[in-house]
């Protein structure tokens, strides 16, 4: 038996999914399946010299359509150069988009079949890119059809309205304890427990402005909801003065603080502080 590669070529009727099972008129084919995508892209077989290779497809629009090719006395040699991220001449680009949009790119190399995350975000700057593998490569039309790859630093721009939930936890404690701030998107956990980690300074996150009421509320998780010594949670916009301030003494309960801020604006800062201790 030898190895040999086989293309198939295909009409528009045809999916990239639909299977293929390949047959011999002697011995046997390995692989004896393969799907439409990767024919296309070519695959190698190994069979016996001289035999003919009968292709039939069993399923989509073009199911029980066939085709036949006889196979040489000579094998092609099969390729020992594995398709990675790296193979020279890929040339993976992922364009630089706008929030919310569907993340696009190109490469010049095999094809393009989908991106992770699918669509361009305001807090991510890593993409990955999921690539055919084309023909002519080591692991081609090895079950495996596509590499994935990522991009750094792509840039994400936004026209969308936003502002910038920020969180911080301040005081000296001696339970060193941890609160969960809740907004309107997302939480923010913040503790001076080094175990939690620690976390030292504001937590930041920039969101889209959905509206220009914002409710966020303050909880106490760890090691319970009662405070151990003198507290205050102030809510404050823009590094102005308290919007709001809530004052609790050792033993006080501390479940869903919380305070809405009204006539929010593209660009403010919204900052919880607590200060136990």
């Amino acid at each position: 038996m030898a190895v040999y590669k086989i293309i198939g070529t295909f009409g528009n009727s045809f999916s990239n999914s639909d299977q293929i099972n390949l047959f011999v008129n002697s011995g046997t084919i390995v692989p004896s399946t393969t799907t439409k995508f990767q024919l296309e892209q070519g695959i190698f077989v190994t069979v016996d010299s001289g035999v003919t290779i009968t292709a039939y497809t069993s399923n989509g629009t073009c199911a029980t359509i066939t085709d036949s090719v006889d196979v040489p006395v000579t094998p092609v040699p099969e390729p020992t150069e594995e398709f990675s991220c790296y193979t020279v001449g890929l040339n993976l680009v992922i364009d630089d988009g706008e929030a919310g949009d569907a993340v696009t790119g190109a490469v010049s190399l095999g094809t393009i079949s989908g991106f992770t995350p699918t669509h361009y975000d305001a807090n991510v700057t890593t993409y990955s890119a999921s690539i055919n593998i084309p023909s002519g490569y080591s692991n081609t039309g090895d079950g495996n059809q596509y590499i994935s790859c990522e991009v750094d630093s792509v840039t994400v721009t936004t026209t969308t309205e936003q502002y910038t939930q920020s969180s911080e936890l301040q005081g000296n404690s001696s339970e060193f304890p941890t609160y969960r701030i809740t907004w309107p998107i997302g939480e923010q956990t913040v503790s001076t427990n080094s175990s939690v980690p620690y976390t030292p300074g504001p937590i930041t996150k920039t969101v889209p402005l959905t509206a220009n009421s914002i409710l966020v509320y303050v909880t106490r998780i760890d090691p319970d909801s009662t405070v151990d010594d003198s507290t205050q949670i102030t809510f404050s916009r823009n590094n102005a003065v308290a919007e709001y301030t809530v004052s609790k003494n050792n033993g006080d309960v501390i479940q869903t603080e919380g305070y809405t801020f009204t006539g929010v604006s593209d660009g403010d800062t919204l900052k919880v502080l607590i200060n136990e201790g």
